[in-house]
Parts: C-alpha cells; structure tokens; sequence
C-alpha cells in the first residue's frame, strides 16, 4: 500500500511539474531571471490556479506542514543513525547514555547547519540529488523488503546481493545521468534499471543458495499468508 500511495504521489508531482512547464511555455506564467528559475514553476503555478488570497494561504500553509514534518523526522532519524548505529554499535559499544545523547544533539545540529548553508545558496544539482536518493534507495532496498515479506523463496544471501548490486549499479547509471554519459539510451529514470538488476540478483541468488526453514517462515507470517482459524 505504501509504495501504491508513494507511486500515486510521484505521478502528481510529476503531472503538476508537466502542467507548470507549459503554463510557462504558454506565457500563463513568468519566471523571475534568477538561477534556478524552475523551481518557481510550482509557486507560480499555484497563483495562476488559484489566485485568491485565502486559497494560496491555506496551501502554502499545507506545504509548510509537510516540510516541517519531513524535516523534523530527517533530523532525528540523522541523529539516531550517528548516535547509535555507528557511534554505539560500531565506534564505542560501552559508550554510556550521555555520551550517545551528546552524539545525537551534535549530529542534528551539524545537519541543520549545513541544511541551512544549502538552502540559502542551494547547488545546481540540489534537485538532481534529491531524486537520486530516492532512486538509490528504491533500487537498494525495494527487492529485498518486498521480497522478504512476500516470497517464501528469498534468502539471506539473495537479498544481500540484491541490496549490493541495486546500490551499486544505481551508482554507475546514477553517474551515467549526471555526467550525460550515454553508453545507451536510458528513456526511464536511472533506478529503474538498477531495480531490475536488483530483482534478478534476488531471484538468481535465492535460488542457488539455502533455503529458510518452514518453521521460521510460517512464525514470521512470510508470503501470502492468510492467518486460518
């Protein structure tokens, strides 16, 4: 379901970013002569559709909510990942609470600072970086979540491979994108033929290596799994 909303969701953003495009190309809409002119499209845009007041209130009120939600949960989960999956589990395992409290307080004000600093002068590939991300992690972890929960034939060791090879090549046709290198066409967004990498690393190592017990499988509810009276 979630990845059906998370689809649903990118589809409408990237409508609203097609009907921006030739509202501007139409002359509907003008972009100020800055830098980064497109990102006004969506502003803009919202204008033009909406050009009471109140109504462009209340979205703009709706956006900020959302950024502010998104960003508070970034920000801690930066924090969590510093403090305790490297700090506490890797670097310093008998660190005591305070020390790892310390850890988590600096690493979200180290990525407040550096969020701020982009935000005012924001990097020409700001909004390349972004979406590559969300393909890295799409391409990575995508295969083996799903996989993991609904194929009683995945294993450990596939969904390793899956999880290597979809980061890895996601890099190389994520590189290929940005430096316009064009080995071959690549009409889709770079994460999804990493995606398909990934998905034949699962099957293909799945089924060469051991499989789980039924035992486990059946105690952590893995496939289909219909709970029978």
């Amino acid at each position: 379901i979630a990845f059906l909303v998370y689809g649903v969701v990118m589809f409408l953003l990237k409508f609203a970013g097609f009907a921006g495009m030739a509202m501007a190309e139409e002359g509907l809409i003008i972009l100020p002569d800055v830098k980064n002119a497109s990102d006004y499209i969506f502003v803009l845009g919202v204008e033009y559709a909406l050009p009471s007041m109140v109504l462009s209130s209340i979205l703009g009120v709706i956006i900020l909510a959302a950024v502010m939600s998104t960003t508070d949960r970034l920000m801690l989960t930066i924090g969590t990942y510093f403090s305790w999956d490297i700090f506490k589990k890797i670097l310093k395992p008998d660190a005591p609470d305070k020390q790892v409290l310390l850890v988590s307080q600096v690493s979200v004000l180290s990525a407040a600072v550096i969020t701020l600093l982009m935000a005012i002068n924001p990097p020409d590939m700001l909004v390349w970086l972004i979406w590559a991300g969300i393909g890295i992690m799409f391409a990575t972890f995508a295969v083996p979540l799903l996989a993991g929960l609904y194929w009683r034939g995945a294993t450990r060791d596939g969904a390793i491979a899956s999880m290597a090879l979809g980061l890895i090549t996601a890099i190389f046709f994520g590189g290929l994108s940005y430096f316009k290198i064009q080995l071959f066409a690549m009409p889709m967004h770079f994460s999804f033929y990493a995606f398909v990498i990934s998905v034949i690393a699962m099957i293909v190592v799945s089924m060469m290596t051991k499989k789980t017990s039924d035992t486990v499988l059946d105690e952590t509810m893995t496939g289909w799994y219909f709970k029978r009276d």
